[in-house]
């Protein structure tokens, strides 16, 4: 008798719960966040009081609080409210791997958002050891390493951004049709990380094919298109160029040699220089100079332009694959 009578109370806070919980979904599917997102904290102050509240529970309830909370854009509550409930999971570790997978993707979600790459990757290096439990060639694994991939390439590491979109790419190689969207997307991915390497080549080759698959789907004369096309002409331009500068970096240190024995010759041992020959000798001089200066201020140019070009990739680039779950 005394368990039935501690039993309703339970069962109903379950049910009321649950209901909660599908009213929640509800609302938020339709893009009530606001309601969507009282309904989650009522299912969880209900469940939380539940004598039969368990780490399971409470966390896949947390999850759907932290999702709302992320859609309306409540970063620093929403990575409260995430952090708990993966906090939970790991003392409990009695949650699924799929709700392990939703948790861990919404806050590298969160993370990327706010551009902490540093904290997004460990996220998703936890995903990509549950999705490659199933098979190292399971087409999650190449979002996965699509998405770390963009945060290696965000944080400066172009041959590790390089080796994960590759291996992403080999994955969804074999595995979906040539035309597949997923393949021109990490298309682009490789050929923005190996151009910033200098492999222009390559990279022309990667934007042209995924160009071929994006244009029948989205049409020659789309925005995207067109940005990527001006793209292809951009890279072919440096490819042209690229000879001229490496050949600049031994004329530069040529010409410094020239200059330097040039300064460093007793004019005692010189023969007398007339008027005309100084003035010969002096545009000798500054024509050196000026080579030196050049070359200097190609190298620097081209520097720059790489640096500018991989801040402006890692922030803007429409091409980053956001984590899977969504």
């Amino acid at each position: 008798m005394l368990e039935t009578d501690v039993g309703r109370p339970a069962r109903a806070q379950g049910i009321q719960t649950d209901a909660l919980l599908r009213q929640g979904t509800l609302e938020y599917d339709a893009g009530n966040l606001e309601e969507a997102e009282r309904l989650f904290r009522e299912a969880l102050r209900v469940r939380a009081g539940s004598p039969e509240a368990d780490g399971t529970a409470l966390v896949s309830t947390l999850i759907a609080l932290g999702q709302v909370l992320v859609a309306r854009g409540a970063a620093e509550d929403a990575h409260d409210v995430l952090t708990e409930a993966l906090r939970l999971r790991d003392e409990s570790g009695e949650s699924s791997d799929a709700d392990l997978v939703v948790l861990l993707n919404e806050m590298s979600r969160l993370s990327l958002a706010e551009a902490d790459y540093a904290s997004a990757e460990p996220l998703l290096r936890r995903v990509l050891a549950i999705k490659q439990a199933q098979g190292d060639e399971h087409p999650d694994v190449a979002t996965v390493l699509a998405s770390m991939g963009a945060i290696r390439m965000a944080l400066g590491d172009l041959d590790g951004a390089e080796r994960r979109f590759r291996d992403a790419l080999a994955i969804r190689e074999r595995w979906l049709a040539p035309t597949h969207f997923s393949i021109a997307a990490t298309l682009v991915q490789l050929a923005d990380a190996i151009a910033l390497q200098g492999k222009l080549s390559e990279s022309i080759t990667c934007h042209q094919r995924a160009l071929a698959i994006r244009e029948p789907m989205l049409g020659a004369e789309h925005p995207a298109l067109r940005g990527a096309r001006a793209r292809i002409e951009d890279l072919e331009r440096q490819e042209r160029e690229q000879p001229v500068a490496l050949a600049a970096v031994p004329w530069a240190g040529e010409l410094m040699a020239i200059q330097q024995e040039m300064s460093e010759t007793d004019p005692r041992d010189q023969p007398r220089v007339t008027p005309f020959g100084r003035a010969m000798r002096a545009t000798s001089e500054g024509r050196v100079a000026m080579y030196v200066l050049a070359a200097v201020v190609l190298l620097v140019v081209a520097a720059v332009g790489v640096k500018s070009y991989v801040g402006r990739k890692a922030h803007d680039s429409p091409y980053v694959e956001a984590p899977p779950g969504k």
